[in-house]
């Protein structure tokens, strides 16, 4: 069940989020035919060393990718803002690959004195930042409910195997779903599977896999006898 995982893929954004045909999905489509496909939502540069406006916008305007650099410029208490418009949909993973490229292009011009905002790199961070929290959480997920199930059990090798369960019982879901809605629908949110933040998921299944360990815990040991393996309701065997 899980090989549906071969064709799984991230590449599901803001923008091809919808199951149905959307007007602004129409209007990104007619604004490519005309325009660079990153006019609607501009990336921001903001250089907080005014000495170095003119080296930025030289470097970001030559960074893989830019398809214009703004005229315009904004200044104000923190330095000068510049605008930049992408060659690509700024709400694609194309757009959001281009973020570091500009990005080591403007610190190559003004070191710390420069940062890159805008919709498409906020959404670059936060996909980055979410990469670091699975990578992150679920190993720690894994490793605190075994040693607590350890404890519980008092063994090892049954909490390995509720563990390996879970996790395997994770991935044929996640395969499941990704064959089901590449066979059972043509709508682009459908085809790209994408898991839903795995560290929130494990993070509630380890609640919820030791809070309802405890009590089943707790009745095996009120259950038995003190410094006996039976039961303390069991009568005596008779003499």
């Amino acid at each position: 069940m899980a090989l549906g995982l071969l064709q799984l893929n991230s590449d599901l954004t803001s923008g091809n989020q919808f199951r149905g045909d959307v007007d602004s999905e129409q209007g990104q489509r007619l604004l490519e035919e005309s325009f660079p496909a990153g006019a609607n939502a501009p990336t921001d540069v903001l250089v907080t060393d005014n000495a170095k406006v003119e080296a930025v916008g030289d470097a970001v305007a030559g960074a893989p990718g830019v398809a214009e650099l703004s005229p315009q410029r904004e200044e104000g208490p923190t330095g000068t803002k510049l605008e930049l418009t992408l060659e690509e949909d700024p709400f694609s993973t194309e757009g959001f690959d281009l973020v570091p490229g500009i990005r080591d292009a403007a610190r190559g011009a003004a070191g710390e004195a420069v940062l890159v905002g805008g919709p498409t790199a906020q959404e670059y961070d936060l996909r980055q930042s979410a990469g670091r929290d699975n990578v992150l959480i679920v190993p720690i997920a894994l490793v605190v409910v075994f040693l607590i199930l350890v404890a519980l059990l008092r063994a090892v090798v049954a909490p390995l195997v509720l563990i390996g369960t879970v996790i395997a019982s994770y991935f044929a879901a996640l395969g499941v779903g990704r064959f089901s809605s590449s066979t059972s629908s043509t709508s682009p949110a459908s085809i790209r599977a994408c898991p839903c933040s795995p560290s929130y998921s494990w993070s509630r299944w380890a609640s919820t896999t030791t809070s309802s360990s405890w009590p089943a815990c707790a009745r095996r040991r009120s259950s038995t006898g003190p410094g006996t393996g039976r039961s303390a309701a069991s009568p005596s065997p008779e003499r």
